[in-house]
């Protein structure tokens, strides 16, 4: 219970010190209800005048030999709260939101946990409470009225949905599914084309490379023949064997290369 108040019970409270200030109950019919909310032993209120040594407004006068006094004294008396004569106030809700309720909602589950409520300990986890079994607000007899912010504002609704494009009639759509199985037929016959056209130059890349080895080897082929007759040239064994004969060993290497004309030869000659 927060400090200074004597019970709490949903919007009236009781103090015995100070004022009421703002918060005073000045007719009869409140203060009965009051009196009726905080279950005291005098529900029915007197009502009186002025008087400089009462404080204004709804109280409770008790002493050690009188019972418990309901009344409402005229709201230009000028005395204060005291243990003898308690003042009843009421809170004055602002604009809501507020909550006052005696459900002690679990603050996680939201489940009623009534049994922690009005139990003469705050219990709702704000300030000047000893606990926080109860949401905000739910524990109103012990802990007094509440204020919470107010709840969000719900987002403006979605724009609509754009509208589906009109469906094709049945023969449109026959023709466009046609046009498109033409269009992918088209596209397949150009695939086969191009890997056909990739195998045939495949092909004439190795024709060109088996022609480009046959000149390597004519080539060498012709530089050693070259060669050959520029030995035969500087090589004195060849004169000395008559015409269409060359020396053994001259004649070996041109027989490989142009065969033999049949001619006789002396000993150390051979055909050319």
């Amino acid at each position: 219970m927060p400090p200074g108040y004597l019970q709490i019970a949903g919007i009236y409270y009781m103090i015995e010190s100070g004022s009421c200030g703002g918060a005073l109950i000045s007719t009869e019919s409140e203060c009965d209800a009051a009196a009726t909310a905080l279950d005291l032993s005098d529900k029915s209120a007197d009502v009186y005048g002025f008087y400089s040594n009462y404080p204004p407004g709804c109280g409770f006068h008790s002493s050690s030999y009188q019972e418990g006094t309901l009344w409402v004294f005229d709201v230009s008396s000028t005395g204060s709260c005291s243990s003898g004569n308690k003042c009843i106030c009421m809170f004055t809700p602002p604009s809501p939101p507020y909550v006052c309720e005696n459900t002690c909602l679990d603050p996680v589950t939201g489940l009623n946990q009534s049994g922690y409520a009005d139990n003469g300990w705050c219990q709702d986890g704000r300030p000047g409470a000893i606990g926080n079994a109860c949401r905000l607000g739910t524990d109103c007899d012990d802990c007094g009225l509440r204020f919470t912010s107010p709840p969000p504002t719900a987002p403006p609704p979605s724009p609509p949905a754009p509208a589906p494009p009109p469906l094709l009639p049945p023969h449109a759509l026959h023709a466009e599914v046609a046009s498109l199985q033409a269009k992918l037929a088209s596209m397949q016959a150009d695939k086969v084309s191009m890997q056909a056209d990739k195998v045939s130059m495949q092909a004439d890349m190795a024709s060109l490379q088996a022609k480009l080895v046959s000149m390597q080897a004519d080539k060498v082929s012709m530089q050693a023949e070259i060669t050959q007759c520029a030995e035969d040239k500087t090589n004195p064994s060849i004169n000395d064997c008559p015409a269409g004969c060359v020396s053994v060993n001259a004649g070996q290497q041109r027989q490989l290369l142009f065969g033999s004309v049949g001619a006789e030869c002396p000993e150390g000659c051979i055909p050319a």
